[in-house]
């Protein structure tokens, strides 16, 4: 199941995103356990587009809240993600965090990648905010406590043009990495501070690194305009009506850009294949068929000529 979402998902950022770039210059080159540590500017689809866009599997921590339907949860499970809980989400449910630790330490014994956000919350920013000690105790848990020595730990910043504009330029830089003598300190309290302290210099020297080189890539091709304009004629009004959606439902919030985003690409796949049977039935004409294809084109061509 996950493979099949992760080569979804890259197809359907496709349409979402006018471009997405990716410094990968520091992706270690064999498999090897990592902890990605990213910032954390817009909600899921940070998550989404690095878990995407990555060589191996990722396994990520999301807000525990998202697993109170047993259902969602087993689905949320499948898709490798792992509970974290906020004070905000009740202290009763802090102590779960103690086994979600655990279970990342668990995927990084197998040689696996977990990301995780160290600044906690999310907020629309471009700045990196003060981190949290999570990624630190994991870290601390896997070097420490269970003997991980070749354990990574992979700075990565994410930086879009817009939190609402569609389609939107994202580049993600991914940082220099370190190891466990990188840090002296053996105390748990007095290297969650020099951890945190080291992590964040990287991830800043990453952000400033991605907004140096950020530029935005202006496609405009006269030959995709015709395809273009039949794709806005044909399917724009579907994505306003998914946009005024998701703004009327994540009014206030930063959930926006992950809210459409998840929309369109849970529905629009049955959009495509509704409106090709329906004119086929209605016409009798076998062309219509082909409309399975034709819609999707067109949509993405007015994405590029948007772009």
């Amino acid at each position: 199941m996950y493979l099949f979402v992760k080569i979804w998902l890259r197809f359907a950022l496709r349409f979402y995103c006018g471009n997405v770039t990716i410094n990968r210059g520091n992706i270690p080159a064999r498999q090897t356990p990592v902890i990605l540590a990213s910032n954390h500017p817009n909600s899921f689809l940070d998550a989404l587009l690095i878990a995407a866009h990555y060589p191996t599997d990722v396994h990520f921590m999301a807000r525990g809240d998202a697993f109170k339907k047993p259902f969602v949860a087993r689905i949320l499970r499948m898709l490798k993600l792992i509970p974290i809980y906020r004070l905000s989400e009740g202290k009763e449910n802090l102590s779960v965090n103690e086994k979600s630790f655990t279970e990342c330490v668990e995927v990084l014994k197998k040689n696996g990648t977990v990301l995780i956000f160290p600044e906690g919350l999310c907020e629309h920013q471009l700045g990196l905010r003060p981190l949290r000690k999570g990624t630190a105790r994991v870290a601390y848990k896997a070097w420490y406590e269970s003997g991980i020595n070749d354990m990574l730990v992979q700075p990565i910043a994410i930086r879009y043009n817009s939190f609402s504009y569609v389609p939107k330029e994202v580049d993600i830089k991914y940082g220099n990495s370190f190891l466990k003598d990188t840090i002296s300190a053996e105390q748990p309290g007095l290297f969650y501070n020099d951890f945190n302290a080291l992590l964040s210099e990287r991830m800043e020297i990453a952000m400033l690194d991605n907004a140096a080189n950020s530029k935005k890539k202006k496609i405009k091709n006269v030959f995709l305009s015709l395809a273009a304009f039949i794709g806005f004629a044909t399917q724009r009004w579907y994505y306003i009506a998914w946009r005024n959606f998701a703004a009327k439902k994540t009014e206030g919030t930063v959930f926006y850009d992950s809210v459409l985003f998840g929309c369109l690409m849970l529905t629009y796949p049955l959009f495509v294949i509704f409106m090709t049977m329906l004119l086929w039935v209605v016409t009798g004409c076998y062309w219509m068929l082909s409309l399975i294809v034709l819609l999707p084109f067109t949509a993405w061509c007015y994405k590029e000529y948007k772009s």
